[in-house]
């Protein structure tokens, strides 16, 4: 076939946006040639590789969400930890003193 579909077609197409006179001539296309099947295959493990890693970002974002609202529980046990410290400290230093 003389005509190839464009870029934008084939991500229109793998996305499955496209009208049905775009999908015919598409797969026209990929029956003209085995090598057109291999474009459209590396596009979609593109796009298939691009949802994963968007999924991957969203459970990763969700988990630093759910840290942040953790984290001043967290502040404020080390706070408490360190004044008691001091503290123990202080009352080692008085006993040893006297």
């Amino acid at each position: 076939m003389a005509i190839e579909p464009g870029k934008e077609l084939l991500w229109k197409y793998v996305a499955g946006q496209c009208e049905s006179s775009e999908i015919a001539f598409v797969e026209s296309w990929l029956k003209a040639d085995p090598e057109n099947q291999k474009e459209l295959d590396r596009i979609r493990l593109y796009m298939s590789l691009q949802e994963t890693n968007g999924d991957s970002l969203k459970i990763e974002k969700e988990k630093l969400v759910e840290l942040k609202e953790k984290k001043p529980y967290r502040d404020y046990l080390l706070a408490l930890i360190l004044i008691i410290m001091v503290f123990i400290l202080l009352a080692l230093y008085s006993i040893m003193k006297n």
